[in-house]
């Protein structure tokens, strides 16, 4: 099997575990608490940059045709319009940023998951706050900052698994 065919593979999987892990909702305020991001970090953790992004791509293609992929079983282009929408467009850049760092030392890694999940809080609160006429300060608390210590946490995971992940699959593929 070619190296594309791997990668396409992994990039599919990849989406297909964002979905799942979207499921596992905590729906505390207009934007639910779910796993989502960490299937974005995941994505960056095992994937080139390249494929990591069209990961992401695939599970927002998957949704926006209909498939129940999206936060609490749903699915169809009006969630990327709704108010979850911007944090969804937002997982390409943890995913891109994060494989950006894969290989690095922890510090700088972890510096390129933290600014991957600022573009989306930044996106999601914008386009939060456009959709719902709502200040700064009350899109932030409804939509960054019960999150940061959540995500804080699932980018170590993802950090941790990845690397795991990333040793056993060398190690695979050499034998």
């Amino acid at each position: 099997m070619n190296n594309n065919t791997k990668e396409l593979i992994k990039a599919g999987l990849l989406a297909a575990i964002t979905a799942v892990l979207a499921q596992i909702v905590l729906p505390i305020g207009p934007i639910p608490f779910n796993l989502a991001v960490m299937g974005a970090f995941l994505a960056g953790m095992l994937l080139t940059p390249r494929w990591a992004c069209f990961s992401m791509f695939a599970y927002m293609l998957l949704g926006i045709i209909g498939v129940p992929v999206f936060a609490g079983f749903k699915g169809g282009a009006g969630v990327l319009f709704g108010n979850t929408g911007g944090y969804i467009f937002g997982y390409i850049a943890i995913a891109l940023l994060t494989s950006l760092g894969r290989n690095k030392k922890w510090y700088f890694a972890s510096l390129l998951m933290a600014a991957g999940v600022l573009i989306c809080y930044t996106l999601g609160t914008v386009w939060f706050m456009i959709l719902t006429k709502n200040n700064l300060a009350v899109s932030l608390a409804y939509c960054v900052t019960p999150f940061i210590i959540p995500d804080v946490a699932k980018g170590i995971c993802a950090y941790a698994i990845g690397k795991a992940l990333n040793t056993r699959l060398k190690f695979s593929s050499a034998g």
